[in-house]
């Protein structure tokens, strides 16, 4: 249940909080603009527990990932949910009478358009003993128990006069910009490279979004590009989601 080859990026302190929090509660609901990272950390979760990497995991043997993003229908959610915990949706019986007992971490990813059917659905499976819920929505499902952790931008710094592993927003850009196959940021581009950052206000998926960029533009040009609107912010890579292919797809998806 692996969440993709690229590694996340200044987010463990994020990681030990969230760990912590469904340890010792039933439902958390990560929220927060979307290209925040909300998905990115909610299946790093799910794939440290399920890999064994979280030690406290007694009550966590198996994990599911739902991902809601492509539902079209608040009325399809349930069967879905069926689905991917390889129930056969009968229809008369609610899933927590067709799962029983059992001890399991389900991540319903990308509720936020149909967040009356997920919390409907998540307050279903809350009756199941031992079965705990990571969510990720930009709203809460307002449910019974709900703690909902709100996730920001990675820190911005306000110089780069320290080691750029200092600011998990540059690192991010930086890794991601390597991966890309662009050159090195010289020293004298510092400067841009912090006015990038900033510009990019710390959001993780802008920030990869430039990176791919970086291998035919400059930090110098892209920072200046970013003043002409973000169309700049665009992925050609192969199996983007639509939603998440440009900064302007992100923003619509979002409302």
């Amino acid at each position: 249940m692996l969440t993709g080859p690229a590694e996340l990026v200044g987010r463990d302190s994020e990681l030990a909080a969230l760990t912590d929090l469904l340890g010792s509660g039933r439902i958390v609901t990560i929220v927060g603009p979307g290209g925040v990272g909300k998905t990115a950390l909610a299946r790093t979760v799910v794939d440290r527990v399920a890999s064994g990497q979280v030690r406290d995991t007694a009550y966590l043997p198996a994990c599911y990932v739902v991902p809601l993003a492509d539902v079209d229908d608040g009325d399809e959610v349930r069967a879905l949910v069926a689905r991917h915990l390889g129930l056969h949706d009968s229809g008369d019986r609610g899933l927590h009478a067709m799962l029983g007992a059992g001890d399991a971490l389900v991540l319903l990813d990308n509720c936020e358009h149909v967040v009356d059917a997920a919390a409907a659905v998540a307050a279903d499976l809350l009756e199941v003993p031992g079965l705990r819920l990571l969510v990720t929505s930009r709203e809460p499902l307002s449910v019974v128990g709900e703690h909902v952790f709100a996730l920001g931008p990675l820190e911005v710094p306000d110089d780069l006069e320290g080691s750029v592993d200092d600011s998990p927003a540059v690192r991010l850009f930086l890794l991601r910009s390597h991966a890309a196959g662009a050159p090195p940021v010289r020293l004298e581009e510092r400067p841009d490279l912090l006015r990038l950052v900033r510009a990019l206000d710390g959001l993780p998926l802008a920030l990869e979004l430039a990176a791919g960029r970086s291998r035919a533009l400059s930090v110098h040009d892209l920072a200046d590009r970013l003043d002409r609107g973000p169309d700049l912010l665009r992925s050609a890579a192969r199996g983007v989601p639509e939603r998440h292919r440009g900064a302007v797809e992100v923003v619509d998806w979002s409302y």
